[in-house]
């Protein structure tokens, strides 16, 4: 995508957008499956078969897929380059050299991965223990997400793009993203009785299904195509 659309930012975050959507198609099968063989006892192929599926994918690449750089962007592959301008330390380093608009996004994705990566290291923790969800019942709110993420992002998040654009997408979804969090964040009210597990249930799944779904997509695919635009300008 960034070979084929990276000077195109707003053409290449529609394009991420409704190219996931398929993603959200499979994750949606998957928690039924870990279900499936779980509950048969099928512990083995629950760890082949995801392994198997990326096997397929390096061999679909690798056969059927041509090259998208164009030729005059292509370089001979060299060792040295693993420990030079393949180096992730080094790359960071010119996000931050080649001009103010490339440090802001690069500041910008830091501070949106930040969130993000905290909030799904405590994830399971919070809906196991907080919350009280049994691993069947994760799973299966796990399907119902990735489903209304392949809606969303093959028919609500190109439409925002291109109503707002990718910067203020990314603006008004962060403003979105803190109410969903806020909102998510309620399920945790200290209470008792036997209404507690119906209500921050419901406290959880209605604001991340309506708010956080599909959140993380108007800002994530907005500004990763902001980033390799301005790269590409800057660099």
């Amino acid at each position: 995508l960034d070979d084929l659309f990276g000077d195109r930012p707003e053409l290449n975050s529609r394009i991420s957008s409704m190219n996931s959507s398929m993603a959200g198609l499979a994750g949606s099968l998957g928690p039924w499956l870990g279900i499936l063989f779980f509950r048969r006892g099928m512990t083995a192929a629950a760890f082949i078969t995801p392994a198997a599926m990326l096997l397929a994918q390096a061999v679909l690449f690798l056969l059927f897929m041509p090259e998208t750089l164009r030729p005059e962007d292509r370089r001979p592959f060299a060792l040295g380059d693993v420990l030079t301008s393949a180096n992730p330390f080094a790359n960071c380093a010119i996000l931050m050299r080649n001009g103010v608009e490339l440090r802001r996004l690069a500041l910008a994705s830091s501070l949106y991965h930040g969130c993000t990566s905290t909030w799904f290291g405590t994830l399971e923790a919070y809906r196991s223990d907080a919350i009280g969800w049994s691993p069947d019942f994760i799973l299966g709110y796990e399907s119902i997400f990735f489903l209304s993420t392949a809606v969303s992002t093959a028919m609500v998040v190109p439409t925002l793009i291109s109503r707002w654009g990718n910067r203020g997408l990314f603006q008004i979804w962060s403003y979105v993203a803190g109410f969903a969090y806020m909102g998510v964040g309620q399920a945790w009210r200290p209470d008792a009785g036997p209404a507690r597990f119906f209500r921050r249930s419901v406290q959880y799944i209605v604001p991340a299904l309506i708010l956080q779904d599909p959140w993380t997509d108007p800002c994530s695919f907005p500004l990763r195509a902001m980033v390799i635009n301005q790269g590409g300008v800057s660099c």
